[in-house]
């Protein structure tokens, strides 16, 4: 099957309704126009909150501040995501 009128690549994916029906469970709104970037990870991450503080820090990067505040957020999404990384070696050995 392709996009609208049979053409071309169909851009549903599973991946799409499971993120979907995720963040309706988790209590986002139903209008992505009232959606906040704590609805999708809440979503994405809900046990996680490694991985929660690691999506925050980039989907803020470049929304805040000047340069520095870019380079700290970024600095931050990378500690966040180093524990987790350490939390999943060690759950799995």
């Amino acid at each position: 099957m392709g996009g609208p009128n049979g053409s071309g690549p169909r851009k549903e994916t599973v991946m799409n309704y499971q993120v979907g029906e995720a963040l309706v469970a988790n209590g986002a709104p139903e209008n992505t126009e009232d959606l906040q970037s704590w609805d999708l990870l809440d979503a994405l991450f809900p046990d996680n909150p490694h991985l929660w503080n690691t999506g925050k820090y980039l989907t803020r990067f470049g929304r805040k501040g000047d340069t520095s505040k870019r380079v700290e957020d970024l600095r931050k999404a990378a500690a966040y995501l180093e524990r987790a990384i350490k939390t999943e070696e060690r759950n799995a050995s």
